[in-house]
């Protein structure tokens, strides 16, 4: 139950460690695609542990498809969110529009190198996904994504950049607002029983 792993705010608002770990990133944005779905919207988060991006292609969508995504037709989705551990240090957030075929790579700590290393490695996954093999991706510019001014709010900047996503929002939040935004996650993962698989 939500309430045995998230028992207080504080598993969150940690003092010892301000960072969000990758099971408090998948139970949000699992949250999120829950919730979207319940408005039409099809969201599929892949999990922080599947390291999507961080392996060859080839061995990525097997794996995929045999543990979390199993009958799943990709084209019946309209958004895939992909948390990224960047050198497992740094949350960015892959998204993948697939009702416009576009994609962009969302980082609170821009840098051009890491944006086209990434780039890069989701076409080639898409390139063999089944079902969207041939769709001709656009990417989208991210530069004005906003950006955090501490090293530890990554995972507050994915995680509000998804809820955005799913509601169709723009993007405008900031530093400033990422403290009541980390309540607001502790708050819900607390409150909230819809973690359950949304596929």
């Amino acid at each position: 139950r939500m309430t045995r792993r998230f028992r207080t705010p504080l598993t969150i608002a940690q003092k010892r460690s301000k960072h969000l770990d990758g099971n408090i990133i998948d139970s949000y944005l699992n949250q999120i695609a829950v919730r979207a779905f319940e408005n039409g919207h099809r969201i599929l988060c892949l999990p922080t542990h599947s390291m999507t991006l961080e392996r060859e292609p080839i061995r990525v969508w097997p794996s995929l498809q045999h543990r979390i995504i199993k009958d799943i037709d990709l084209s019946s989705i309209h958004t895939i969110l992909i948390p990224l551990n960047v050198r497992a240090r740094h949350w960015s957030l892959a998204h993948v529009n697939i009702e416009n075929q576009e994609i962009a790579i969302y980082n609170s700590a821009y840098n051009k190198t890491t944006q086209k290393k990434y780039t890069k490695k989701l076409l080639k996954l898409l390139a063999i996904a089944p079902g969207l093999e041939d769709i001709r991706w656009k990417v989208r510019p991210t530069t004005d994504f906003p950006q955090q001014t501490n090293n530890y709010d990554c995972g507050l900047f994915i995680c509000a950049a998804a809820l955005c996503i799913s509601t169709n929002k723009d993007m405008i939040f900031s530093q400033t607002h990422m403290a009541n935004i980390r309540l607001k996650i502790a708050d819900r993962l607390l409150r909230d029983s819809t973690c359950r698989n949304h596929g």
